[in-house]
């Protein structure tokens, strides 16, 4: 399943015909890393948490995406949240909630 979690600082936005993260991080302590997935089987929602540790500088960390390799792979999901910055020592919880039909 997609559950590696990848970052950018790409204003271009989510879009369904995107196959990768746009300008996706790699460095700083961003890097894709897989996250820690969790299942419900009684409401069918899977929940994917990863908490990222920044240890450069980000100006505007905005866009993220699941994949199902730790590198290149398939793009399952992407989105965009309100713009963050960064310094080093910060952190970052990025967390997914997918509800399976």
């Amino acid at each position: 399943g997609c559950n590696f979690i990848a970052l950018s600082e790409n204003s271009s936005g989510a879009n369904a015909t995107h196959t990768s993260v746009a300008s996706e991080i790699n460095s700083g302590g961003l890097s894709r890393a897989i996250s820690s997935p969790t299942h419900n089987s009684g409401t069918n929602v899977t929940t994917l948490v990863k908490t990222f540790t920044a240890s450069a500088t980000f100006s505007a960390v905005q866009l993220c995406g699941i994949l199902n390799a730790s590198s290149s792979g398939t793009l399952g999901h992407e989105a965009t949240f309100t713009s963050v910055a960064l310094v080093s020592g910060d952190t970052l919880q990025v967390t997914w909630t997918l509800t399976l039909g």
